[in-house]
């Protein structure tokens, strides 16, 4: 504890040393002349933005530019200190991702028209700190994915500081982040956008999103409102080479965009494998990566909730999301019980209304049976059976169809157990042996029942005490 205490104050100094050197440094420059004398001549005009914010892009956001060959990546920056901007680990080439690197001449900060604050640019002059990734492991197994660089003057904009409230599927975050239109880059092709966003607890992505301090979390459920459509539209929030985001609560930064947790190509794998529902209208849901900053230690003294401390591998990944694919409840099950009990609850010959009986989980499959509860609406198709002075007879046998129905649970366009009813293609056929005599007169009735329950047949009779009374209705 003393070290991580000893290496806060220590990231903190240097933290107060920039700022009051800042001036010192090279400053920013105005709308007119964005790009400075040390940049080099094949970089743009890179200036974000404001989408559908009515001109308030806040002023903590900043485009990173990141020099390639001639080549730009995008990432997105918030601005934590006037000296400093927080961004992904993963936005660094591979170049400059240590602790210290000289980043001026990779990275360039941009920021828009915001507010008060005209649009600049500023250099970046170092690494201050960044997460330890392995490009080579999977992203779930990542505990962080930050940097923290130094701006090469002070920047006269707000700031935006961590705080340690957690990630909670119980609530919805506001993410703000630089979304580009083109692969390249320069005016006009980048914009800031305001998104609303969701935490995905525990998916097949990341089945280590477990508790509100895990260091790694999940968003999902992504969308924006565009000005000319007051519907709410879900997009990806992640493009190519355009990494980072600031997550919010309450207006306070609770998390950092990092990765795409989940690619097409892999989702329609586990498509293929049978193990994401067989639908063609699900596809998979836009989901990311979010660094937990309530988990990241320089922040808060070193002090911060045991459950940002996890030891995973790849072993128990392959055993989580094993179990999550071989779940036996799933998002909507209740919902899809509901919706077929009230499906099944009167037969096509309207004579009997059922209870809905399901069967165990079977192969991720559940099955449905139908009891008889009452006989229903019996003045209508009793009289079918009456014979002139013979009156009703003693027993009749007929035969039924009910739709059959089959809930599968697999996953979801988000990676979650989830369940899914279908109708059988074929009904499910009942041969009933029913007593009109005693319908008429006693108002109640044995039945007999034959069928077929998950591929068992049964035949089973309702004597005795079990007679099948006249609906109330």
């Amino acid at each position: 504890m003393k070290q991580k205490l000893k290496k806060f104050l220590s990231l903190s100094f240097v933290i107060m040393m920039m700022v009051a050197c800042g001036a010192k440094d090279d400053q920013a420059v105005g709308t007119e002349n964005l790009v400075q004398p040390l940049a080099p001549d094949s970089l743009k005009d890179e200036t974000p933005q404001c989408y559908d914010t009515n001109k308030a892009c806040p002023g903590y956001i900043a485009k990173i530019v990141s020099m390639k060959s001639n080549l730009t990546e995008h990432c997105t920056g918030v601005l934590v200190d006037q000296n400093t901007i927080m961004t992904s680990a993963s936005c660094l080439d591979e170049a400059i991702r240590e602790e210290g690197k000289n980043c001026s001449k990779h990275l360039y900060f941009f920021f828009p028209n915001a507010k008060n604050y005209p649009a600049a640019m500023y250099n970046c002059t170092s690494v201050l700190r960044v997460s330890a990734i392995d490009p080579n492991r999977d992203p779930s197994l990542w505990n962080n994915n930050m940097a923290l660089l130094r701006v090469s003057s002070n920047v006269p904009r707000e700031t935006l500081k961590p705080i340690n409230a957690g990630l909670t599927d119980a609530r919805s975050y506001e993410l703000w982040k630089v979304t580009t239109e083109s692969a390249n880059g320069g005016a006009g092709s980048s914009f800031i956008k305001r998104f609303t966003c969701d935490i995905v607890k525990e998916n097949y992505a990341n089945p280590f999103n477990v508790h509100p301090f895990s260091p790694n979390s999940t968003i999902g459920n992504c969308t924006y409102t565009d000005a000319e459509n007051e519907k709410p539209v879900e997009e990806k929030v992640m493009w190519p080479g355009s990494e980072g985001g600031a997550l919010l609560f309450s207006g306070k930064l609770v998390g950092l965009l990092g990765k795409v947790s989940y690619s097409e190509e892999a989702f329609n794998e586990l498509k293929t494998k049978g193990i994401v529902h067989n639908n063609p209208n699900i596809k998979l849901r836009p989901m990311s990566f979010v660094t937990n900053l309530a988990c990241i230690e320089d922040f808060y003294g070193g002090i911060v909730a045991p459950e940002c401390f996890q030891a995973n591998d790849e072993v128990a990944l392959e055993t989580k999301r094993k179990t999550i694919a071989t779940s036996n409840k799933g998002v909507g099950l209740e919902e899809a019980l509901a919706k077929i009990r009230e499906n099944t609850k009167h037969d096509t010959s309207k004579k009997v209304e059922w209870i809905t009986q399901f069967s165990e989980v079977i192969n991720q499959q559940i099955f449905t049976k139908h009891i008889p509860k009452c006989y229903y609406k019996t003045d209508q198709w009793i009289k079918i059976y009456k014979r002139f002075l013979i009156g009703y007879p003693k027993k009749k046998k007929i035969e039924i169809a009910i739709p059959g129905f089959v809930i599968d649970i697999k996953l979801d366009g988000l990676l979650r157990p989830s369940a899914e009813f279908k109708v059988t293609p074929e009904p499910v056929k009942y041969e009933m042996k029913i007593r009109p005599r005693d319908i008429s007169k006693k108002k109640a009735s044995k039945l007999e029942v034959k069928g077929s329950f998950a591929g068992v047949p049964f035949d089973e009779k309702y004597e005795k005490d079990n007679k099948i009374p006249l609906c109330a209705n």
